[in-house]
């Protein structure tokens, strides 16, 4: 079997330094269309849930539009506040990476899914769905980031929860380590995989000739 990654738009990925603090509002980003798919209503109740029983403040950053807006905006409180950007141009997302602490990427489905591979791109390691499957791909758990199945509520649950608790010395050791998992994904390096499987399926094709 051969593998052959998508690529992402390097413009929307922050390249610069990324700082961790436990005593600032931790800062979660979601990319993507706010449907049920995406799962984000299911985020926003779960870090309203979760930023009570910490008694630390949090941000749920959504950058992407439609149909669920309202419902989200809904869970915001004094001390989850939920920030709906709409969508973001590559300067605008490309700051929000830059940010953004954790980004949750809890999809029931996805046929491989870019919002991983750009977060990781930037140094924020991610809460990823191996229902899209790039996060099979790029995320090692506990160590760039965190898998997860996103049909499982309760091991959704409890990953976030461990996600949301790391401490900033850890988070920051995962950033880097995010980084270096993905900086063999380029528009160069799709490109020649491509080819590869074709030229490699025309080699096939003429040896059984």
């Amino acid at each position: 079997m051969m593998h052959a990654p998508y690529c992402y738009n390097d413009a929307y990925a922050w390249r610069g330094d990324k700082t961790f603090d436990d005593t600032a509002p931790l800062r979660v980003i979601m990319v993507g269309f706010i449907n049920e798919r995406k799962g984000v209503l299911k985020m926003a109740e779960l870090l309203q849930e979760f930023s009570a029983k910490l008694n630390r403040k949090m941000q749920l950053v959504v950058c992407g539009t439609r149909p669920l807006e309202d419902k989200v905006a809904a869970f915001g409180n004094a001390t989850f506040e939920v920030l709906l950007k709409g969508n973001c141009s590559p300067d605008q997302l490309r700051d929000e990476y830059r940010q953004a602490h954790i980004c949750l990427y809890p999809s029931l489905g996805d046929e491989w899914g870019l919002v991983p591979v750009e977060a990781m791109a930037s140094g924020v390691p991610v809460v990823g769905s191996l229902l899209a499957q790039s996060a099979e791909a790029v995320i090692e758990h506990g160590v760039n980031g965190w898998t997860v199945n996103a049909e499982n509520q309760q091991q959704l649950k409890d990953t976030v929860w461990d996600a949301i608790q790391t401490p900033a010395a850890k988070l920051s050791e995962m950033s880097a380590l995010a980084r270096q998992a993905v900086n063999h994904i380029s528009a160069e390096t799709s490109g020649l995989a491509f080819l590869s499987v074709i030229n490699h399926a025309l080699a096939k094709q003429r040896t059984t000739k």
